[in-house]
């Protein structure tokens, strides 16, 4: 998988974008504003919120100018969708960019702790083997009142880059690390979507 968002990315920002959100460029800033719709009721007041697979930063970057009293985390597989990221980031403070395995989030040198975590276009592209293994992880770097949003699909087309599950499948990982879950919506603007949160009972 990180073989081919790494070759999306080398082809530039545009191209980035286009692999990452499947609608055309014109579309892009609604798409971006419906997430973050979705998201910002969720933040912490305070603490490290992770963007797990934040891709060039559509998501991250207009959050921490939103919010400069969070630290705000992007991990991502691919080196270039990093640099991207990077070269958009304008020199906000309270932005951190680290590439990532694929499978892992950063270690605990890196990242001591979690207030909140989100995951939008990411999960739907790597099996319920790597999804269960991120869950794990996250479950045991949240802090006590963490939380996590996370967004898959339940519908569409299989393949090697799109794995669609069962929303009881998401909420069963979710229970299985001892994290409460509701769903919070399957989504109005994009029909195969749903968005579940989990968080410390």
């Amino acid at each position: 998988m990180t073989g081919h968002w790494e070759q999306q990315a080398r082809q530039g920002i545009a191209s980035a974008s286009r692999a990452c959100w499947d609608e055309p460029p014109a579309h892009w800033a609604k798409g971006v504003d419906h997430c973050l719709a979705r998201i910002e009721p969720q933040l912490p007041r305070e603490g490290v919120v992770l963007d797990l697979g934040c891709g060039v930063g559509r998501l991250l970057h207009p959050l921490a100018e939103r919010h400069p009293n969070l630290q705000f985390r992007g991990v991502d597989s691919s080196v270039t969708m990093i640099r991207h990221a990077l070269a958009a980031n304008n020199k906000k403070p309270n932005v951190r960019l680290f590439t990532t395995d694929g499978q892992s989030i950063p270690d605990k040198r890196k990242l001591p702790s979690i207030a909140f975590c989100y995951s939008v276009l990411m999960l739907q592209h790597v099996p319920n083997a790597v999804v269960a293994g991120y869950i794990g992880q996250l479950a045991a770097r949240l802090d006590e009142q963490g939380s996590v949003l996370l967004q898959f699909v339940y519908g569409g087309d299989s393949g090697p880059l799109c794995h669609p599950r069962p929303v009881s499948v998401v909420c069963g990982l979710l229970a299985g690390q001892g994290l409460a879950f509701d769903v919070l919506a399957q989504d109005d603007v994009y029909p195969t979507w749903c968005w579940v949160k989990g968080w410390r009972s």
